[in-house]
Order: C-alpha cells, then sequence, then structure tokens
C-alpha cells in the first residue's frame, strides 16, 4: 500500500494541496507525521485545514497514532488543536489505552491531564489500567482513580464533595471538582 507523504517540487515546496485526502487505509497525512513524530509536518497540516479527528478504517485517529507511537510532542499539539481525547477507535481503545499498552509515561500523563476516562472500557471490557504493565503508568492511573473516587464517594448524609462544594456556594472548589 502507497502511503501520501509530500512531495516536493525542485524549490523544496510542498506539491499536496488536500491534507485531507485519503489513502486505501482510510488514512490522511498526518497519521505518517504523527507515527514519525514530524510536528512541524503536522502543524503544517493543520495549518491547511487537516482534520485532527478523522477515523481511518480501523476507527484510530491521529491522537491514537500519537500515542501507540510514544510522540509526546505530536499528541499535545493534536490536544491543544481540538483532538478527542476519548476518541474510541479499533476494539473501541482509547488513546490512553493505546498509551499504557506500549508504557509511553509521558503520553499516558498528559492524556489523563487532558481529561482522558481512567475508567472507559474498551471492547474487551478493560480499562487503561488493565492493559498497562508500566509502573510509571500505573501509578499515574491509579493516582488519577484515586481522585476520581474521592470525588464520587459519597459521605455517611448520602452527598458527595461536589454535593457538599455546591452547597456551601464555593464556586472555586466546584470549578475546581468539576476539572478533575
Amino acid at each position: 500500500m502507497t502511503n501520501i507523504m509530500d512531495k516536493t517540487n525542485k524549490k523544496g515546496r510542498s506539491t499536496f494541496q488536500d491534507p485531507n485526502k485519503i489513502d486505501k487505509a482510510g488514512r490522511t497525512k498526518i497519521f505518517y507525521y504523527t507515527s514519525s513524530g514530524s510536528l512541524d509536518k503536522v502543524k503544517e497540516l493543520v495549518e491547511r485545514g487537516a482534520n485532527v479527528n478523522h477515523k481511518d478504517h480501523a476507527g484510530w485517529t491521529p491522537l491514537h497514532e500519537a500515542a501507540i507511537k510514544g510522540q509526546y510532542d505530536v499528541a499535545k499539539y493534536l490536544i491543544e488543536q481540538g483532538a478527542i481525547v476519548n476518541a474510541r477507535g479499533f476494539e473501541d481503545d482509547t488513546p490512553l489505552h493505546d498509551a499504557c499498552s506500549y508504557g509511553f509515561v509521558d503520553c499516558v500523563q498528559l492524556l489523563v491531564d487532558s481529561g482522558a476516562n481512567v475508567y472507559a472500557l474498551n471492547s474487551e471490557k478493560q480499562t487503561p489500567l488493565d492493559v498497562c504493565e508500566d509502573e510509571d503508568c500505573i501509578r499515574i492511573l491509579k493516582a488519577k482513580m484515586k481522585e476520581v473516587d474521592e470525588i464520587v464517594s459519597i459521605d455517611d448524609q448520602g452527598q458527595t464533595i461536589l454535593h457538599r462544594a455546591c452547597t456551601d456556594g464555593s464556586f472555586e472548589k466546584v470549578k475546581e471538582l468539576l476539572s478533575i
């Protein structure tokens, strides 16, 4: 299968025009540059209108590709450009499942900090923690799970921390809790 990487003319300028043209796998050029960590090329494509949430035939997005290849800088940029951190791909894996599967600690931390669902289930009913073997990744996931558990745990009066913050009128505390 031929990919659709850029060709350049004699002056070194790109001859490619449509950043959303797909190949036989349903992939656009952004997938290939994401995979190789070519941040400048990814930025160029996004500036030319590339869809950061395009799904290939397997259901993967460029963020899945960045996560599975450990391309932190590209993943960060894609998220800044609106990539969906909880996008479902092949077998319902999220980018967090992918980063955990391959032990890319920096990508796991980035995704968790960007709101990735640590409890997301794939088609095998596995969370990112279930597919994770790297101790640092496990530590990151467990820390986030503890934060989430503290928010949703119910006290002896049937209230969560969020309920109490709302009742007390603590707008800043509510904002902080909702950002977790």
